[in-house]
């Protein structure tokens, strides 16, 4: 697949293997050069990532502010990246959560947001989450992360 897409330039591949196969990611790394390795959302703390950097399964780390122990937990990850020389991308990194920790400069430019699908209705658990506008998410204002939750839903 990786030979196929050349053309194309795509940069990463992300989740190619199930997540408990760290060591089939760091065979298969090489086999893909160029295009990046990009995973982790499943790795809930620095002692997951210690492995996935110690047999070097990944290329792009992407650990989830609210699975992998919030952001004390994420910013150990980080500083553990920042020694190995590994980007960071959040996963759900455009959610409310993964906003404050990249406005206070942790990870790269990039945030994922997970929009849902066209013909399905998404449940608003939040109000005041931020919507991309022409590509890019601004911080919501207001007390803690500025959204409220919508009762309607609890």
């Amino acid at each position: 697949m990786a030979t196929s897409l050349e053309p194309y330039r795509i940069h990463w591949f992300e989740n190619v293997l199930t997540p408990d196969d760290p060591n089939g990611l760091a065979m298969l790394r090489s086999r893909v050069k160029p295009i990046l390795l990009a995973g982790g959302e499943h790795e809930f703390t620095a002692y997951g990532f210690a492995e996935v950097a110690r047999i070097g399964a990944l290329d792009i780390w992407q650990p989830d502010v609210t699975w992998c122990g919030g952001f004390t937990a994420a910013i150990r990850i980080e500083q553990l990246a920042a020694q190995h020389n590994i980007p960071i991308v959040l996963h759900r990194g455009g959610e409310v959560w993964g906003l404050h920790m990249l406005a206070a400069g942790f990870g790269e430019n990039l945030a994922e947001l997970v929009m849902g699908r066209r013909d399905a209705q998404r449940d608003l658990i939040w109000h005041g989450e931020p919507e991309p506008v022409d590509g890019r998410l601004m911080l919501p204002e207001g007390p803690g992360f500025g959204v409220d939750v919508n009762e309607a839903m609890l």
